[in-house]
């Protein structure tokens, strides 16, 4: 008998796991993903704010699974749109009870 539990942490395949869920979710969102990165170009450079921020200013405009949001923070940082700032916010939407968001700048 084998025990799961060993296999059940491990960083790089957690990462890999993560980064590959992320990625289906992006090439599901093409069209939607786009109109997230215009409106991140459209921030002045040095901009600073968490994610949530982006859910405002896209108003309706929302992706078809909720996992795209961060999908598309991926692609804008891989795309030298945003990086981190190292400081984590509270979100304020009430759905997300206060918990921290990594905040971003833009670039």
């Amino acid at each position: 008998m084998t025990d799961d539990f060993d296999d059940e942490f491990d960083l790089f395949s957690s990462k890999t796991e993560r980064d590959r869920g992320l990625d289906l979710v992006a090439d599901h969102s093409g069209e939607w993903i786009e109109r997230y990165l215009i409106m991140v170009r459209q921030l002045p450079t040095g901009w600073t704010g968490i994610t949530e921020r982006f859910r405002e200013m896209m108003g309706h405009d929302r992706p078809h699974d909720p996992h795209a949001w961060g999908a598309a923070a991926n692609v804008a940082i891989k795309e030298g749109l945003l990086e981190p700032t190292g400081r984590y916010l509270s979100m304020s939407a009430i759905k997300s009870h206060a918990r921290k968001s990594a905040e971003y700048r833009r670039t």
